[in-house]
């Protein structure tokens, strides 16, 4: 299975848009993982025993955030194939295919129509991001969180999140200072402090305001 998107090299400044509470409303990942857990109780009733032991990840810093992710990820797809997992990705994607923040949508929309150079960089699982984006937006490139095979399921292979984050664009070629950020949280602070405008997304509301 493709864990990461084809992307393209850019030679000039980019527009740079986060992705869940920037483009999207709630955290995809999350949703995923309910959607998926708490519909096969094989799945939710070993889910449910480990969430004690991964609360505290679950509150703290993004990196631990993302270990949770990874450890409710492998119950909620051990036993499927690749082309299984590619399939439930897709229909997931189908079924939530709402709940765009449509004042940064908006933005994404003028930033393609006057150059095209817009990417997005998300801590999600990158083929999640992908299957939401292509409904919408199937021409964006993106960087995202990997994914790699483990006993039967899938885990994150490498969490991107802060200034890893300006770490993946660089290596498609698209060197800071980019010309616009959009993002929702202060865990964006290495992509926001490398642009030369940067807006703040309200996450619930998608009301944007110069980022201070």
């Amino acid at each position: 299975m493709q864990t990461t998107p084809p992307t393209e090299n850019f030679s000039g400044a980019a527009v740079v848009f986060d992705f869940d509470g920037t483009l999207r409303r709630g955290d995809s990942v999350g949703d995923f993982l309910r959607w998926r857990l708490l519909r096969n109780p094989l799945r939710a009733a070993p889910a449910l025993f480990v969430l004690p032991l991964l609360w505290w990840w679950l509150r703290g810093p993004i990196a631990d955030r993302g270990r949770a992710a990874s450890a409710l990820l492998w119950l909620a797809t051990v036993g499927l194939s690749a082309a299984g997992f590619e399939r439930c990705i897709a229909r997931f994607a189908r079924q939530h295919s709402q709940g765009w923040l449509e004042p940064a949508a908006a933005a994404l929309d003028q930033h393609l129509e006057q150059d095209g150079r817009v990417i997005v960089a998300t801590a999600a699982f990158a083929p999640l991001a992908r299957a939401l984006l292509d409904l919408r937006w199937p021409q964006l490139s993106m960087v995202g969180s990997s994914l790699r095979r483990f006993a039967g399921g899938w885990v994150a292979a490498h969490h991107l999140h802060g200034s890893r984050k300006v770490q993946a664009l660089i290596g498609i070629q698209a060197h800071p200072p980019f010309a616009h950020a959009y993002s929702d949280s202060r865990d964006d602070l290495p992509l926001v402090k490398n642009a030369a405008q940067a807006t703040r997304v309200h996450p619930i509301t998608g009301v944007m305001q110069p980022w201070r």
